[in-house]
């Protein structure tokens, strides 16, 4: 087989678009909106909406993901001038809580590989108690 340059190599199936993070996502706020990505979801469609429509974006995503659900469009970029734009503006969100919201025992939370040592896992219960150690740390500290 010759390639040629810009040539495709491989695409992913209408299947495994729909089952993907972004297909169903783009399948939720379809329903949502009332909104045609195409079927599967095309990813420039997908593209041009998020950069036309940010506030609807970003909402959407923050509902979808639940990291920041139900933020009202208007509520999500009340303030667009570059430098100084203002991303939901009186919300806040717990890195940590978000990076361990979906623990669970079914597989590690991490897993540390080195070229001089043996893999080793760290479990999502570990990683919870250490993330927990260490914000009591910084709570006795002051910080």
């Amino acid at each position: 087989m010759t390639v040629s340059e810009g040539s495709v190599l491989w695409q992913p199936t209408a299947k495994s678009i729909a089952a993907s993070h972004l297909g169903k996502f783009a399948a939720w706020v379809s329903e949502r909106r009332g909104l045609d990505f195409g079927a599967p979801a095309d990813y420039d469609r997908i593209w041009r909406w998020s950069v036309e429509h940010p506030e609807q974006f970003w909402g959407d995503l923050g509902t979808f993901t639940g990291v920041l659900p139900g933020v009202p469009d208007d509520q999500v970029l009340t303030r667009r001038e570059m430098p100084g734009a203002v991303w939901f503006p009186g919300r806040t969100i717990n890195y940590a809580e978000q990076a361990l919201k979906r623990a669970t025992t079914a597989h590690p939370a991490i897993v540390a590989v080195s070229e001089t040592e043996e893999p080793s896992d760290i479990s999502w219960a570990d990683l919870t108690a250490q993330v927990g150690a260490f914000a009591a740390t910084l709570r006795r500290l002051g910080v």
